[in-house]
This record gives C-alpha cells, structure tokens and sequence, in this order.
C-alpha cells in the first residue's frame, strides 16, 4: 500500500513542476533566458507547449 502512496506523491510533484514551468508567458520566458521575444515563441513551439 506505501509503494502507491508513494508512486502517486511523486506523480503528483511532477505533475506540479508541469504547471510552473507553463506558467511563463513568451515576454517573461525571454527575460529570463535573455533572449528575443521571437526566438522564446520559436522555441515554445519547438517543444510543443500551450504559449
């Protein structure tokens, strides 16, 4: 039973580290990365993401 319990926490932390990194809109991913709007869209879409 603890091996379920356990399978579905770390499911649940992967799951959260998901949504916080979609969580960046295309404007704030670039400043972070320090790259242009443009190349932080091209590789929003390269990876498949919602942005």
């Amino acid at each position: 039973m603890s091996d379920k319990v356990k399978d579905l926490t770390e499911k649940v932390a992967e799951q959260k580290k998901n949504i916080e990194r979609r969580t960046l809109s295309v404007k704030e991913l670039a400043q972070v990365m320090g790259i242009g709007e443009n190349k932080a869209r091209q590789l929003c879409k390269s990876k498949g993401s919602l942005v």
